[in-house]
């Protein structure tokens, strides 16, 4: 039964990377490489993957902060928050960005919803094709329960745009790992 459910699981993944649109994606490389201070925000499991994306990022050499974090400096108009929302609508979401936005920080949306109240305030918006929780989606229907197909798919972009970062940046998996915490 297992089996079954990881070949589905993975059949979704693929008809997800079959749709996704590499719009945006040379705009968000450029801004991240570009800013000062860039921080990463989601809430519930968007969060988790945005904090494992804030991760890598630091490894990469950047100046990476998860919102949450108590040592967020003072962003400005040279820095970034990236936000993942698969709605576009949360609130606390929306608050950040409102927030970002009166202080002039870039702001760049991964969401499954271009037209979102975030989305009209973003700078960049990357869309996943993948369902949401306040829609449906045409030619993908997930067996797994609530937006899993979306946090899935948004861990494994992350991963794919870090890989993007490491070859533009010319660096390597031994570049990142000396920047790896050694108190493990």
């Amino acid at each position: 039964m297992i089996k079954k459910y990881l070949k589905q699981i993975i059949t979704e993944l693929t008809q997800a990377s079959d749709l996704f649109a590499n719009i945006n994606i040379s705009k968000l490389q450029k801004n991240i490489i570009s800013s000062n201070h860039i921080v990463c925000c989601g809430a519930g499991r968007m969060g988790y993957a945005s904090r494992a994306f804030s991760m890598r990022l630091s490894h990469l050499g950047f100046k990476s902060f998860y919102f949450e974090d108590t040592n967020v400096p003072h962003l400005s108009t040279k820095d970034i928050l990236i936000i993942a929302s698969g709605s576009g609508q949360t609130k606390t979401m929306l608050n950040l960005a409102q927030i970002a936005k009166k202080n002039k920080v870039k702001i760049a949306l991964i969401t499954c919803n271009s037209k979102s109240l975030i989305a009209k305030i973003a700078n960049i918006v990357i869309k996943i094709d993948t369902p949401s929780k306040t829609d449906k989606h045409p030619r993908i229907t997930s067996i797994q329960p609530m937006t899993t197909l979306t946090e899935q798919f948004l861990f494994i972009f992350y991963d794919a745009l870090v890989l993007s970062l490491m070859n533009k940046l010319h660096l390597s998996s031994t570049d990142l790992s000396t920047r790896h915490s050694n108190l493990e």
